[in-house]
């Protein structure tokens, strides 16, 4: 994103899918004074509130507790481009058995 803004607004939807033993999503922005990427939000999910859930993502055994969490942040933001990132405190490498995805990323910004 190429023009300096005063602020940026970030606003996406993170799915976690499967299992996810008490781990955390988080969404970074480059907000930092170096213009390094600073943890703007994070959430944690629990398998233990998918007793009572949804099978959304295939697996009966495991259903969704909680999915497209929404994500609304701003924050200051002086520098000449915004970069967003994704991830996880994820340890397990299987994706069929801990997954995540993002979807309806979106970047605003306010000069």
């Amino acid at each position: 994103f190429g023009s300096r803004a005063d602020c940026a607004r970030s606003t996406a939807h993170v799915e976690p899918c499967f299992r996810w033993p008490a781990e955390a999503g988080y969404m970074k922005l480059n907000i930092s004074p170096g213009g390094h990427p600073v943890t703007v939000w994070s959430e944690q999910h629990s398998e233990l509130m998918s007793r009572n859930g949804v099978n959304l993502c295939g697996r009966s055994y495991t259903p969704e507790g909680k999915f497209a969490v929404p994500i609304d942040v701003t924050v200051p933001h002086q520098l000449d481009s915004v970069q967003v990132s994704f991830g996880s405190t994820m340890e397990d490498c299987d994706p069929c058995d801990e997954s995540w995805g993002v979807s309806g990323v979106e970047i605003h910004t306010r000069g």
